[in-house]
């Protein structure tokens, strides 16, 4: 595709990743729309084109494809059949369907990465079929048992740690008997209200809707941001090191407290990665780091990614932008950071559902922090926008991040 002419990119998806797609495409005069599910979402409030449908519904898919050059994803919750009929329709789709099963599917990516030799916990499909089959895996390997949605969850969202028989039982009679997941007290589950999908961890017909992995003891735990376009050009983003609390991502550090052999070696496992799968454009990989800093693969995404949202303000080209340019396949720009450190702190809804929108004043006078905000109305738990301090000192820059954050949701 060639760059002498206006480009129109289309994101399946109009949450906030779509939104910082929207603006990075806006700096590069690019084209944009979405498929959007109302006029609240934060791209379409942000003042992308939009396409109102479900993301589920082929005739919205198609619509949107019909308008751009091609079509990506803020999200991988979109039935693979659907990116197959249009890669039959010979629309662009990056990445495409092959590519993106490793992001929707875990037992599928974790089964292909384990056959082409990259290190990941020990998993086991969980059969609904056989009622003490966590109860054997954890005899086979220890309590606790990670359980994870085979599809569909994110942001905690879809994984649950069980911790001994007594909560193996209370998954089984919550999960196993085709029931819905809001309300479980097993260890770890949660509930979001504005995810696109509320409703796949009905167990329904499928075999395996859930597999079950090794809890592992880490050290500390990174992700490695790689783009890569449809050639095989790749770049690496410095390793960053991500504090994860009821499986969402609080706070991360760019670059990773990490030594300097265990960050090339990072970034040459992401690279096999990401041409292992065929990624094009984005490509998140959460890893692992045991005591012995050794590295394990936990999960990955094809798309921009929240560990990635740092690189607005710390890396010469944010990963929104290389995102644009790997799936137009355009020259990638320098991953390479422009400030010594960065942190970054989610802005989380609170009890008392504040809306930082309304707070924004009392951070506006600190000149290394950045302030977005997503345009969501205050839900406690919801991820309403980030922080990002940017500086030399890591626990100074974590301290400012975290007091304006606060600030921000008090």
């Amino acid at each position: 595709m060639k760059a002498n002419k206006t480009a129109r990119v289309g994101m399946v998806g109009a949450g906030q990743l779509a939104r910082m797609t929207h603006q990075a495409a806006i700096d590069l005069g690019i084209g944009f729309a979405v498929l959007a599910r109302s006029p609240s979402d934060p791209a379409v409030l942000s003042g992308a084109e939009a396409v109102f449908g479900d993301y589920r519904d082929p005739d919205a898919v198609l619509e949107l494809a019909e308008r751009c050059d091609v079509v990506t994803f803020d999200h991988e919750l979109v039935p693979c059949g659907l990116i197959k009929a249009l890669e039959e329709k010979s629309f662009v789709v990056r990445p495409g369907s092959e590519s993106f099963m490793y992001s929707q599917d875990k037992l599928y990516a974790k089964t292909r990465l384990k056959e082409a030799g990259f290190a990941v916990p020990d998993f086991l499909p969980l059969d609904p079929g056989v009622p003490d089959s966590l109860v054997r895996f954890a005899a086979a390997h220890r309590w606790p048992v990670v359980v994870k949605s085979r599809s569909g969850g994110y942001d905690g969202r879809g994984v649950w740690v069980v911790r001994d028989e007594e909560e193996a039982k209370d998954f089984a009679d919550k999960f196993l008997g085709n029931k819905s997941a809001a309300g479980t007290g097993v260890s770890g589950s949660r509930e979001h209200k504005d995810d696109p999908d509320q409703d796949n961890f009905v167990v329904g017909n499928k075999q395996y809707e859930f597999i079950l992995e090794n809890h592992v003891e880490i050290e500390k735990e990174i992700a490695i941001l790689g783009v890569r376009r449809p050639g095989g050009e790749f770049l690496a983003y410095e390793p960053i090191e991500t504090v994860q609390r009821n499986g969402i991502c609080n706070e991360l550090f760019m670059p990773a407290d990490i030594s300097v052999k265990l960050a090339k070696s990072a970034k040459e496992t992401a690279f096999a990665i990401a041409e292992t799968v065929g990624a094009v454009g984005l490509v998140a990989i959460e890893m692992f780091v045991d005591g012995d800093s050794n590295l394990m693969i936990n999960e990955l995404a094809l798309r921009p990614h929240n560990s990635g949202h740092a690189t607005i303000e710390a890396a010469y080209t944010s990963q929104f932008q290389n995102h644009l340019r790997a799936v137009l396949d355009w020259p990638l720009g320098s991953a390479d950071m422009k400030v010594p450190a960065a942190v970054m702190v989610n802005i989380l809804g609170g009890r008392n559902a504040t809306d930082p929108r309304e707070l924004l004043e009392s951070v506006a006078g600190y000149p290394t922090v950045a302030v977005h905000l997503y345009g969501k109305e205050p839900v406690p738990g919801r991820k309403l926008g980030h922080v990002t301090a940017t500086g030399k000192e890591r626990e100074k820059l974590f301290l400012l991040a975290k007091s304006c954050a606060e600030e921000l949701t008090d």
